[in-house]
Parts: C-alpha cells; structure tokens; sequence
C-alpha cells in the first residue's frame, strides 16, 4: 500500500530562535557603527538560516510515499509500526524521528539509499481491530535551526492481542488428517497402512471418508492412514476466557507459528483456523484481540 502525504510545517527551533536573535544584534550594530565586517556577518548568518530552513523543509516535504502493512501489536508493551519510505525520495542520509499521538514515545531512525525503513513505537492500551494510527515524522536536519514535520494517516490495521502469558498452556498434541488441498500432494498410490477412524470433520478430504461404515448406520468417519496423519497443536479457548486465560491462548498460537508448526484454534468448540502460515496467525490474533476486547 502505498501512502501519500503533502502537507508540511515548520518553526525554528530553540537554537534556530537563538541565532536569527545574534543576527539582528549585530545588524542593529551594524546600522549604529556602520562597521563593514558586521554587515558581512549578519549576512552571513541570515544566509545561513535561509539554506538551513530550506534544507530542512525538503528533507520532509519529499518524503511523500510511504509503504505500510498490518500490525500485529501486544497489549501493554512497547512495540514498534515499521514502515518504509521511496528511495526516490530519500537522498541522503538524515536523522528522522517518528511519533504516534501524544503521548508516544519518539522514535529516531537514519534513512538514505541503504535503509528505507522507519519505525514508530507505540503502546496501546486496549485490544482490538483499529485502523492505524497518525504517525507524524519530523526533522532538524541539517544543523537543527528549523524544525519541519508532516502527518502521516495509513489506512492498514492494528491488531492489538491479549499479553501473553507465558509458563502456562491450553494446547494438547492430537493427530489429524491432511485437508483435501493438502492432500493433493500426497501420493494416491502410496500403500500407507490404515490406522483408526475418527469422527468425521468439514475440512477432510471427501476421500478418507469410510462409506461403507456410512452405510451400515455409523455416520460420517474419516479413516486415519499413516502417511496422512500427523501432530498437530490444538488451542481451545472460550468466548468467555478472561484476559489472563486469552494471554494463554496467544502465548501458544506465536509458540506454534513460530517453531513452523501446526495448530488448530478451537472456540467454543468451533474450529476458528488450522494451518501455520501469516493467514493462520492473522485470523487467530484477529479473533482473539476482538475477544480481548469485549472482556476488558
């Protein structure tokens, strides 16, 4: 997603002030004496404020193309939105400072032709689905007279989850059998041995179904083979799980993704997601920020 912003302000700074105050002193002195060499200095340094402000306001003013994507951020911790910037428009290299609201910390990074990424630190203080926050970047560059800054508006989400809580677990190891797309792979003629039946499940493969314990009466049963069963990690969890016990949950789906391993999200007895890819995560932590955030 690529993300235009136009809009940039600018107001000396401290030093800047402080400067542009011993330029009209010495002009003031200047007029009175009639001395050459302070005519030469108050030009000088005014010169040097009009190059300083217009460096400053490019570095920003530039920077219009950001490229930005949801966020998965803890309750409670400090995190950070990483974004990037065109490298059309960086130029050289220069010291950015990012902020989100008020009350968020400010964030430094130093960007140029070999790193395009910023980062913004944020803490949010509730869960839940939101829209990305405002992010304002500024700068001081080059010499700090001038103070130029833009806010950015991404229109990705955040996706704040429960904290997790770690030494505890709601997950046991179960087999399954591969889903039909998974299955695919598998070789039809492979001699694997049958292993059991089990209850039958929406996402099996139409094959695996034993028909003829259908047709004696026993219901819809999967046949388990041994080369299409495997472990994988369930997670259950209630709608009504406070947030100690949703902390729980999410400690277990991020321990699953990210040793590559497959888990399956059960609530209230309903299969909310299997797999162990981004997509997986993304419809785990979605559903539990949204629980997270009906229970605080």
């Amino acid at each position: 997603m690529k993300l235009s912003a136009n809009k940039t302000y600018i107001l000396p700074t401290k030093f800047g002030l402080a400067l542009g105050f011993v330029a009209f002193l010495v002009f003031i002195i200047a007029i009175t004496f009639g001395h050459p060499f302070s005519y030469f200095i108050t030009f000088f340094i005014v010169a040097i404020i009009i190059v300083c402000a217009f460096y400053t306001n490019n570095s920003i003013s530039r920077l219009k193309s950001f490229s930005f994507k949801d966020e998965y951020v803890e309750l409670g911790v400090d995190s950070s939105i990483l974004f990037e910037v065109s490298s059309k428009e960086v130029g050289e290299y220069k010291n950015i400072e990012t902020k989100v609201g008020k009350r968020g910390a400010t964030k430094v990074s130093s960007v140029g032709e070999k790193n395009l990424k910023l980062r913004a630190m944020v803490n949010p203080s509730r869960c839940g689905v939101f829209s990305l926050w405002r992010v304002r970047i500024s700068s001081t560059y080059p010499l700090g007279l001038f103070y130029a800054w833009k806010y950015i508006m991404p229109n990705k989400e955040a996706i704040v989850y429960p904290k997790r809580v770690r030494d505890k677990s709601s997950s046991y190891e179960s087999e399954y059998v591969a889903s039909e797309e998974e299955s695919l792979d598998l070789n039809p003629e492979s001699n694997d041995e049958f292993l059991d039946h089990r209850r039958f499940r929406d996402n099996d493969y139409w094959k695996h179904i034993d028909w003829k314990a259908y047709a004696r009466g026993r219901g819809l049963l999967t046949k388990n083979f041994s080369g299409t069963s495997s472990k994988v990690k369930t997670i259950k969890m209630s709608s009504s799980d406070n947030l100690e016990k949703l902390g729980i949950v999410v400690n277990d789906v991020l321990d699953a993704f990210e040793s590559n391993r497959d888990s399956i999200l059960i609530c209230d007895n309903e299969v909310v997601s299997r797999g162990r890819n981004l997509g997986h995560l993304n419809k785990c932590l979605r559903v539990l920020s949204q629980f997270g955030g009906r229970v605080e």
